[in-house]
């Protein structure tokens, strides 16, 4: 993207329990430095905290949804609302566009709160096939909304650590247990999605849907396991 194209990306804690949306916050205050860190070569502007959004600027969209995940993963069980826009390359200045691109962000979020966790509004991506992303992220999300806490250590660990042995060794159970935890989880679901996603977001100009991600699951499956699920 030229340096005048921006992509914004914001999210807002979404729950009506008041102090559950101040621990959610404090939640994500702690965890800035770490996700700062772990997305450092995608952030164009880091994340920032906000009342009530934070908001970033990234250099592809390809992270999107990567960030949104961990932000949601970060606030379980609150629920976290995330989207990214992208506006296209223009003669404003640099600062008229990112304001742009973040007014973007901040209506899909606004503007239809049933429309799911994850909103999209990408150039080059009509209404349709944002819709069919936004699908298959609204089915990561009820999957993450049947965990239960143990399920939820388990794979954030099993994320930072990258073995069953070391996340055995981290939460003090058997390697067992993790494995009946990460499949209890459907962290392989959860992958497949994310990759299904990335894969997506990365082909951003690109007309159609859904190529076979690395997991070798086809996306379409899990559009069609999302009404199972619901």
């Amino acid at each position: 993207m030229s340096p005048a194209g921006r992509i914004a990306l914001a999210a807002v804690v979404d729950d009506a329990n008041s102090s559950v949306r101040a621990r959610s916050r404090a939640a994500l205050r702690d965890a800035l430095p770490a996700l700062r860190l772990r997305f450092e070569s995608d952030w164009l502007e880091p994340l920032q905290a906000g009342e009530p959004r934070w908001t970033a600027l990234l250099r592809r969209t390809e992270c999107a949804f990567d960030i949104a995940v961990s932000l949601r993963e970060t606030v379980w069980p609150a629920r976290v609302r995330v989207a990214v826009a992208s506006i296209e390359a223009t003669r404003d200045a640099a600062g008229e566009a990112a304001e742009r691109a973040h007014i973007k962000a901040a209506r899909l979020l606004d503007e239809d709160r049933d429309a799911g966790w994850f909103r999209i509004g990408l150039r080059g991506r009509g209404a349709a096939d944002c819709a069919m992303a936004e699908a298959c992220a609204r089915l990561h999300g009820v999957l993450t909304s049947e965990w239960t806490a143990a399920r939820s250590a388990a794979v954030r660990t099993y994320r930072a650590l990258g073995r069953q042995a070391a996340v055995a060794r981290q939460l003090g159970i058997t390697q067992q247990a993790v494995s009946q935890k990460l499949h209890g989880a459907r962290f392989q679901d959860l992958l497949a999605t994310e990759e299904a996603l990335r894969t997506w977001l990365r082909e951003a100009g690109r007309s159609g849907l859904w190529a076979i991600g690395a997991t070798g699951r086809a996306s379409g499956s899990l559009i069609a396991s999302l009404g199972a699920a619901e």
